[in-house]
């Protein structure tokens, strides 16, 4: 409950300055880590490591996830294409 309420508060706040707010879901962001949207999250931390080049064993998974998210997005910002793929909202 605590999350939503930030991610609320959040988003309102985006909002109010015309900040656009991009979701994706886990599936669209491990497809774009990893090529499969069932990947688990060490299949995602391994891959992120890989294509950044850092030693993710003292990175939490919920970091790994972030950099996932941001691949995601700078695909479908970069490839138009790509939004019908990932149902993403804008």
């Amino acid at each position: 409950m605590i999350l939503s309420l930030a991610r609320g508060a959040v988003i309102a706040s985006l909002a109010e300055q015309s900040v656009p707010v991009f979701e994706y879901s886990p599936k669209s962001a491990k497809r774009a880590a990893v090529g499969r949207g069932d990947a688990s999250k060490e299949q995602v931390a391994a891959m992120m490591a890989a294509i950044c080049g850092i030693d993710i064993s003292g990175v939490p998974d919920d970091a790994t996830d972030a950099l996932a998210l941001a691949l995601c997005h700078a695909n479908v910002s970069t490839r138009k294409e790509l939004l019908s793929l990932t149902g993403v909202r804008v």
